[in-house]
């Protein structure tokens, strides 16, 4: 038996977030952030605009979005 599933769109919600900094991995590793302190950061998103910001500190970035659909289902026996 077969089921296909069809994803037409990819649409963001409304927010985000990301961590940076203050614990031991390879991508804070990379980028010398381990022994920094850790850093959050809230993004507001806007699917009609396409663009995400975010504050940091006192300074707010506007970057624009490219949402991807990730990992979808898995197999079974």
């Amino acid at each position: 038996m077969v089921l296909e599933v069809r994803v037409n769109e990819v649409i963001p919600g409304w927010y985000g977030r990301n961590w940076a900094g203050g614990i031991p991995s390879w991508q804070n590793e990379k980028l010398g952030l381990i022994d920094s302190e850790r850093l959050q950061v809230n993004w507001e998103l806007d699917a009609t605009t396409m663009t995400g910001s975010g504050i940091i500190g006192n300074q707010t970035f506007h970057v624009g979005l490219s949402p991807f659909m990730g990992g979808m289902g898995g197999c079974t026996s």
